[in-house]
């Protein structure tokens, strides 16, 4: 989104009750000055640059972990991307979707194939100049996951820039380092930024447009040389893309419409009529709807060709998280709806923890902020109940309300009062050089980072579910080397049918692909299971085998590789 300093901004009278001249803020400022309540919000200039650089050093830790590992989808959307892009190029508009012929998938995922897609294009070409020696397709090839993964880290760093633009105008220069922290540089946040999947980019793009739609309704006050109808546009087109990722994305525009009804009410609060209102909302609401339905349309080709297929998939795809899939949690497999209460504190760093704090709780107490930051909260209430009473749950789900909470609190820490303003200026460039190098050394395992305030990796063995694909990519190394140094001939197993699909066998990873037929010479046996499994299971599992080593990932035993017994070839 971009400011118009030449734009109307806010009456300085704060007059309300008459339509406002075009393009002015919703809410007029009529709280008044006070230089306690808040930071000075930063011109046009100020907020692009801090934009750029949080682009630069986000894009870093993710860099680094993209091509390291494979997750358990990862696959599954290397498939999708190449069908939706084979049918772009072949004007196939109704197979540009994530399920064809009734297929149950999670929908739309239409950002991610797009990411992917383009993964493959630039795969392609790395190809046809030699700078890729692949003879793999590209659903087949780790390679070429690896190309889509750099694609996606590049796509989440941008995103992360474009939020800390929005709430360095929403809320000052402290906010929008404080967000670039938190969003650029949290391992879990960052290992979730570096794969081929849906969950990211649904919480970037949903908090980019929550943010947005502050900016357009003039919530907490209006912006200096804002443009209003600007930031509804970036609200419509940030909505969609949230929307485009995944179908939890409702929640966001439930989000959104309490938004619209608290700065409804503040406007009729201060004296406008229901003409006044319908002439201030309207233009703002109208732009956002727009840019959201246009953007849909123009993504998504299939939604316009085949539009009951694709509401029916749609349809499919919310019911998957009443699928019952028992989790583990507290030691045993089970359904809890503390479960993200639990998960949720040991994916995030302590000064994280910290910053998320003390920035909601300055924004509880800042008397200009204190509605507006409960009025954010309660919107994600209905987000996080479904994610809570699902029987399906993951840890990297809880993303879609962590980042939204993050920004809310970067808002609290704009509070004059927290006098964060008066620390030496080299404080921000400190914290930015050091959690960037934790995340850099944290890279490419954030998805293995655990709290440790709270315990570290060993509370989390016995506390919530551990691993996602990552820390396989080591049993192969480790194979390969117990191999003599060739993966030639050697075959693998990867998981028992209770892990799923083999996603480095179907990327043809080395050392990690199946026999064709009979046992395969290697079995990884992997902690997603080992935690859930049964004495009996894991008996069963390896029976015939000989265990040899473990793999280990932050003090974590994240793999055993286990070898046929000869005589039971």
């Amino acid at each position: 989104m971009e400011s118009a300093t030449d734009e109307s901004s806010s009456d300085p009278s704060g007059t309300t009750g008459t339509p406002p001249i075009p393009d002015t803020p919703a809410i007029p400022d009529t709280s008044g000055t006070d230089p306690e309540t808040d930071q000075a919000r930063p011109p046009t200039a100020v907020a692009f640059r801090l934009a750029v650089l949080t682009f630069l050093t986000a894009a870093i830790p993710r860099l680094l972990t993209a091509g390291t590992f494979v997750t358990i989808d990862e696959a599954t959307w290397m498939r999708r991307s190449e069908r939706f892009s084979d049918a772009l190029f072949s004007l196939d508009f109704a197979s540009m979707s994530a399920s064809v012929g009734g297929e149950r998938s999670t929908m739309p995922g239409v950002t991610t194939m797009w990411l992917g897609s383009i993964g493959r294009f630039f795969w392609g070409i790395g190809k046809s100049i030699g700078l890729i020696d692949d003879p793999y397709s590209f659903q087949h090839s780790y390679k070429a996951l690896a190309v889509s993964e750099m694609v996606v880290a590049v796509a989440t760093a941008l995103l992360v820039a474009w939020l800390a633009y929005l709430v360095t105008r929403w809320a000052g220069t402290i906010a929008g380092i404080a967000i670039a922290i938190l969003c650029g540089f949290e391992p879990f946040i960052v290992g979730l930024g570096a794969i081929l999947h849906v969950d990211e980019l649904s919480a970037l793009f949903g908090t980019i447009a929550l943010v947005a739609t502050c900016l357009a309704l003039g919530l907490p006050k209006p912006v200096d040389g804002l443009s209003p109808r600007k930031a509804a546009v970036a609200a419509g087109i940030a909505m969609a893309g949230a929307l485009l990722s995944k179908i939890t994305a409702v929640g966001f525009m439930f989000s959104a419409a309490v938004l619209v009804i608290y700065a409804v009410v503040l406007f009729l609060k201060s004296d406008g009529d229901v003409r006044s209102t319908f002439a201030t909302f309207g233009p703002v609401l109208g732009f956002a709807a727009g840019a959201l339905v246009v953007t849909v349309l123009i993504s998504w080709p299939a939604l316009v060709v085949d539009p009951g297929g694709q509401i029916s998939a749609l349809r499919t795809s919310a019911k998957l998280g009443s699928g019952g899939y028992p989790e583990f949690l507290f030691g045993k497999l089970g359904y809890s709806r503390l479960f993200y209460i639990v998960n949720t504190p040991l994916r995030i760093t302590p000064w994280g923890a910290l910053i998320a704090l003390v920035g909601t709780a300055a924004a509880l107490v800042n008397r200009r902020t204190r509605t507006l930051t409960l009025v954010w909260l309660i919107g994600l209430i209905p987000m996080f109940y479904m994610l809570s009473t699902a029987s399906k749950r993951y840890p990297r789900y809880a993303i879609v309300f962590l980042i939204p909470i993050f920004a809310s609190s970067a808002l609290g820490l704009s509070w004059r009062r927290l006098r964060l303003d008066r620390l030496p200026r080299w404080t921000a460039p400190a914290l930015v050089g050091v959690t960037l190098l934790y995340a850099t050394l944290v890279a490419p395992y954030g998805l293995a980072y655990f709290n440790p305030a709270l315990g570290g990796s060993k509370t989390a063995l016995e506390t919530v579910p551990v691993g996602w694909g990552e820390g396989i990519n080591l049993a192969g190394d480790r194979i390969e080397a117990l191999a003599g140094g060739s993966c030639e001939g050697v075959t693998t197993q990867v998981g028992t049918p209770r892990l799923g699909e083999n996603p480095y066998g179907a990327l043809n990873w080395p050392c990690l692909t199946p026999a064709s037929s009979g046992r395969s010479t290697y079995f990884v046996y992997y902690i997603s299971e080992l935690q859930k499994s049964t004495p009996l299971e894991r008996q069963l599992a390896t029976r015939g085998r000989t265990y040899v080593e473990s793999v280990s990932l932050r003090g974590i035993d994240y793999a055993e590789i286990w070898v046929i017994d000869p005589e039971s070839e």
